[in-house]
């Protein structure tokens, strides 16, 4: 309870909860404060299954709040999928011994939200040194079938960036039958299939530059064989002062929605 008051008071550090013992804070919140040192005790005593319980009860959680209304509904829902890091400072700390590509200890977990609100739909803590999409087809997974078993029953799109553009992805979305939006990498394959876009096929849009952005759309077979022909939308920039670059997005068709 004291670790829940300190996040609800705004509490980042374990350290944080340090302040709730100020005073009679502990005759308000009707329980024994307890101090940052036992707070880390009891922190450093979790397993992954006691990970997975609480991630259980998260879940049930957000299946309680959409069910009274805070969720979509039969609505579409575009669904995030992101990674971040959690820097840390001690040598010792299990997972994050090791310097990552940032120059840093710390950790790298991943997080899927529902854009527009904000709900976690779910989190997972990985090694500082973990590749971007370590894990993140099975990740995916279970971020759909939270959100379906919440009661989203629309449409759901999937958002990615670059660091998601493995086949390993795709096909999840596809098991799910869920559309997808991944930012592809520029390689040379896909460098040729832009060359190959028509100049009427260009449309412009909307810049903070007058005809500075423009967009097309195309087809391509992304991961060789394994892959199947998919929408590809690019768009690109005029050379300003600050270098900008082609930003694409790769779609599942549309007919991949749930009926």
């Amino acid at each position: 309870m004291t670790l829940l008051h300190s996040a609800l008071a705004g509490g980042e550090w374990i350290g944080d909860a340090d302040r709730l013992r100020a005073g009679t804070t502990g005759q308000i919140l009707c329980h024994r404060v307890a101090a940052p040192s036992t707070l880390g005790t009891f922190l450093r005593s979790f397993t992954w299954g006691s990970a997975r319980q609480l991630d259980q009860v998260a879940g049930e959680a957000l299946r309680r709040a959409w069910q009274a209304g805070a969720g979509p509904g039969p609505w579409p829902v575009t669904i995030d999928v992101d990674s971040t890091h959690c820097q840390t400072y001690g040598l010792q700390k299990q997972g994050a011994t090791q310097v990552d590509r940032r120059g840093e200890r710390g950790y790298h977990p991943l997080l899927a939200t529902v854009a527009g609100s904000g709900d976690v739909l779910g989190s997972r803590l990985r090694e500082g040194v973990a590749n971007t999409g370590r894990g993140a087809a099975s990740f995916i997974t279970e971020a759909i079938n939270r959100a379906r078993r919440a009661g989203a029953t629309g449409p759901i799109c999937l958002r990615a960036d670059s660091g998601f553009y493995a086949h390993k992805v795709i096909d999840a979305c596809r098991k799910q039958g869920v559309t997808c939006s991944v930012t592809v990498k520029l390689t040379k394959a896909v460098r040729k299939v832009i060359a190959q876009i028509p100049e009427q096929a260009w449309m412009p849009i909307p810049y903070w530059l007058d005809g500075g952005a423009d967009v097309a759309e195309t087809s391509y077979r992304p991961f060789g064989r394994k892959g199947r022909v998919m929408r590809l939308i690019v768009r690109r920039v005029r050379p300003t002062p600050a270098p900008s670059s082609h930003c694409l997005r790769l779609r599942l068709p549309r007919r991949c929605h749930r009926p």
